[in-house]
């Protein structure tokens, strides 16, 4: 499921990642998944690798079969 910008409208994002301690310059991508084979998790990594270091996954959930493949 994606969700747009939109729907957080009543949140200044920038004022939320000062108060996360995140850095304003990066792009963070939210996994929020279980481990299970439908879930396609071993993409993560292949994703992951593509993208330049603007970008970070933040992941919620069981990670080791991630990091194994990173």
């Amino acid at each position: 499921m994606w969700v747009d910008n939109e729907i957080f409208k009543i949140r200044n994002k920038l004022e939320v990642r000062e108060k996360l301690n995140l850095n304003k310059e990066k792009i963070y991508l939210l996994n929020v998944s279980v481990d299970r084979f439908r879930k396609n998790i071993d993409l993560l990594p292949k994703i992951m690798n593509k993208l330049d270091d603007r970008f970070v996954l933040i992941r919620i959930g069981k990670t080791d079969r991630i990091y194994n493949n990173f």
